[in-house]
């Protein structure tokens, strides 16, 4: 098994499909394809041959933080496919997501997740920013306890308000 980190426009169509396939499985609510307005800057893929099993979006994000802009990185859209779950292809995938982002030179990734134990020995903290964004078109600001973070570098992550600057991935 490889991980790849490559602009969505460079991966093959039909692994491009079967990102989209795991992601509609994992996601059944979700509209469209899957990924936000705009795109990920890269589509993380875990493969097994020339079959996508794993899948990560990283998105980049110009926010406000502590009232200063700040580019952050989000992850999104994690589906591992239930027969390779438990073999720790979810965190190579975050360690690849996390080096692409370190290249960029961003200093912190955010992700929001219903349970944090899956992310927490990734680096991942719960976040108790209060957190502005919107959400179907109406602006909403409160601490989100799905946040996560995780700082990339030496700086360390403050506690004040995170304005997304628009919706969450």
């Amino acid at each position: 098994m490889h991980v790849q980190v490559s602009s969505w426009q460079s991966v093959a169509p039909d692994h491009r499909q079967q990102a989209v396939e795991l992601l509609c499985q994992a996601f059944p609510d979700m509209q469209g394809d899957g990924y936000a307005i705009p795109g990920p800057v890269a589509p993380v893929l875990a493969m097994e041959g020339d079959h996508v099993v794993a899948h990560l979006s990283l998105y980049e994000r110009n926010v406000v933080l502590d009232g200063k802009p700040e580019r952050i990185g989000l992850i999104g859209g994690v589906v591992v496919r239930a027969d390779v779950r438990r073999k720790g292809v979810a965190s190579r995938l975050i360690e690849a997501a996390h080096a692409e982002l370190r290249q960029r030179g961003i200093n912190f990734a955010v992700l929001f997740a219903l349970d944090h134990r899956h992310y927490a020995s990734a680096g991942y903290a719960p976040m108790q920013n209060e957190t502005c964004f919107i959400e179907d078109g109406h602006a909403r600001r409160f601490v989100y306890r799905g946040g996560m973070v995780a700082a990339l570098g030496e700086r360390r992550w403050t506690t004040s308000v995170l304005d997304l600057q628009g919706e969450t991935v």
